[in-house]
């Protein structure tokens, strides 16, 4: 299962709420919680945070990927904070980071990125006058949120080649084909655009 770009269709308290509702209480918190310093508070964050995603109907097992990914870095990231500075501090950062990671697949699942990425072009356009151009950077946000889940694939396919080749520990077979293919796929992306009538010099069609 992908990180990002991934809706999940339901009726959720948190599917109604609108996209731009959501991005604004993840940017208030997310700044928030960069103010923390109390582990009871973090660990608090963290229920919330759990609470949330769960709220969703999401089952935990369709997370389970990356959840154990995340859990690793949890516990990787944990042993060095304990060590370097103490329990708090480690429960405080790891708290803070897991809480951040749940909320953003909580708005990310329940959120179309086409709703996103409106909001955000929304909400850029008051800045047109000091040359910002909401349409392009829409279509750069867009692209890059697909291109994540085409990376995952490319490198995923390339494991599974690296292992059938007997090189499981080779960086260069795993290296070497996901920098090919991922230019390659940058290149078809380019041509495609360029074949649909896109001007990267244009302005958007409100521009």
């Amino acid at each position: 299962m992908n990180l990002v770009g991934v809706y999940r269709a339901g009726d959720s308290w948190v599917h109604r709420l609108p996209a731009g509702a959501k991005v604004l209480a993840l940017v208030v918190i997310t700044i928030a919680a960069l103010l923390i310093s109390s582990p009871r508070i973090a660990l608090a964050l963290l229920a919330a945070s759990l609470l949330a995603l769960l709220s969703t109907g999401v089952r935990l097992r369709t997370l389970a990927k990356p959840l154990r990914f995340v859990g690793i870095a949890a516990v990787v990231l944990a042993g060095i904070m304990w060590w370097q500075q103490g329990p708090g501090p480690a429960t405080v950062t790891v708290g803070r980071l897991l809480s951040l990671v749940l909320l953003a697949w909580t708005v990310s699942l329940t959120t179309r990125v086409s709703e996103m990425l409106r909001t955000l072009q929304r909400g850029l356009r008051p800045l047109r006058p000091l040359g910002v151009q909401p349409d392009v950077i829409g279509l750069t946000i867009a692209l890059a949120v697909r291109s994540v889940p085409l990376l995952l694939a490319t490198v995923d396919t390339a494991q599974q080649a690296r292992r059938a080749r007997g090189r499981g520990w080779s960086i260069t077979a795993l290296g070497v084909p996901v920098v090919v293919r991922s230019a390659r796929v940058a290149e078809e992306l380019g041509d495609a655009l360029i074949a649909r009538g896109y001007d990267p010099g244009e302005r958007g069609p409100d521009g």
